[in-house]
């Protein structure tokens, strides 16, 4: 049986202003390489705060190239709060090494002391025939009841066009020199395999998460524990590597309301100001009118189709009037470039409030014409068939009661 320890993890909780974990589901964010110092060897590498893809809160900080066949205990965000689970990670690799500072071609221009950019720093790092591994054990309910999407970052440190690797979740338990006898990706036995070849020379890591660039995405699994691979290979002729920042283990939500970002059942503003974080992307939990992108559209679409209101109802209310603009001003942030929310005048999506925003809202011509038809439609209408059935339970306690 393997040994489990949690000495050298260290877990880093942000700002509690932050509204949700991830997606508004648990999940376990891993940051590996933490002992790498950046630039003169003073900056840390550790994560403090909201960062990745999906600004997750809390972040399981690992150092060294090896848990030394340990299984290390693991923590979940659940709302921005640190919460203890039986999850646990055992990881190995050639060594671990860093974006920036390091003397090779920097690929990490973020800001510094940022939690992202700290994410993106220190790396597990591979040979060419080799491959990092990672065993995660006891993932519990709350990730296999609805499954999960694994989020794997991958910057590393040189960004040379052709350099490249193949990604496998549960592919066995090859030794990792056992990869110097694969011809082609195809010929990887596992469940689910992503091929990242670098094709941008000049993609350098300044704060913006893209998928398939400095991220992939393993989505709508369901196991209690699995095996990951960065393998080293490419068959093409190009320089073999395949880095890990690090992962999250994002738990999925239950698909019952379109457009519940945060997982609450319900459409709130949350999910607006979510939906906003992850605009300019490709994230495919947001972009729903599915054209391969996260932007205005996607706003548009959640606001009128599937809500009912009108961009501009900032106070929620299912349309837009005076009131609305009594909330925004109140909240004093106009044309400041101050970050500001949904509820307080950022109505396109781009994070302030602006003139802009004006424009979109008065757009959308519904000023002062009151609710749409129907109303707010925060959940689903119920289908009439589920009305029969209500109906039925009723006469059937009536008929008890006589």
């Amino acid at each position: 049986m393997k040994k489990m320890r949690s000495l050298a993890i260290v877990i880093v909780a942000g700002a509690a202003s932050v509204a949700f974990a991830a997606n508004g589901t648990p999940s376990i964010a891993i940051n590996f390489g933490a002992d790498e110092l950046g630039v003169d060897g003073a900056e840390s590498a550790y994560v403090e705060g909201a960062a990745g893809v999906l600004k997750t809160v809390v972040w399981n900080n690992f150092e060294t190239l090896s848990s030394d066949g340990d299984q290390l205990e693991l923590v979940s965000d659940v709302d921005g709060q640190s919460v203890a689970t039986a999850a646990t990670v055992e990881w190995n690799s050639a060594n671990t090494w860093s974006s920036d500072g390091r003397g090779n071609e920097d690929s990490n221009d973020a800001e510094e002391e940022t939690p992202d950019r700290a994410l993106m720093l220190g790396y597990l790092d591979n040979n060419p025939g080799t491959s990092v591994n990672i065993n995660i054990e006891g993932l519990g309910e709350e990730f296999t009841s609805n499954g999960f999407d694994v989020y794997v970052y991958i910057q590393g440190g040189v960004i040379d066009a052709g350099r490249g690797g193949g990604y496998a979740i549960n592919g066995g338990t090859l030794d990792p020199f056992d990869f110097v006898q694969i011809d082609v990706f195809d010929d990887i036995e596992a469940e689910h395999v992503i091929e990242h070849i670098a094709e941008d020379p000049d993609a350098i890591f300044e704060g913006v998460y893209e998928q398939d660039v400095n991220y992939i995405l393993f989505e709508d699994l369901n196991y209690s524990e699995f095996n990951l691979q960065a393998i080293a290979l490419y068959p093409d002729g190009g320089t073999e590597r395949a880095p890990i920042n690090g992962i999250e283990i994002v738990a999925r939500a239950n698909a019952g309301v379109a457009g519940d970002f945060n997982a609450n059942g319900m459409r709130d503003v949350g999910d607006l100001d979510l939906l906003a974080g992850a605009m300019g992307g490709n994230d495919a939990t947001f972009d729903l009118n599915g054209d391969g992108s996260v932007n205005y559209e996607d706003r548009r679409m959640w606001v009128e189709d599937l809500t009912n209101t009108f961009i501009g109802d900032a106070n929620f209310d299912g349309q837009f009037n005076s009131s609305d603009f009594v909330a925004v001003f109140g909240a004093a942030k106009y044309e400041k470039g101050e970050a500001a929310t949904w509820s307080e005048g950022d109505w396109n999506g781009d994070g302030v409030f602006s003139s802009s925003d004006f424009v979109a809202a008065f757009g959308g011509g519904g000023y002062e014409t009151g609710p749409r038809d129907g109303g707010l439609q925060t959940v689903p209408e119920p289908s009439s068939i589920v009305l029969i059935l209500f109906g039925l339970c009723g006469l059937a306690r009536i008929a008890r009661r006589k």
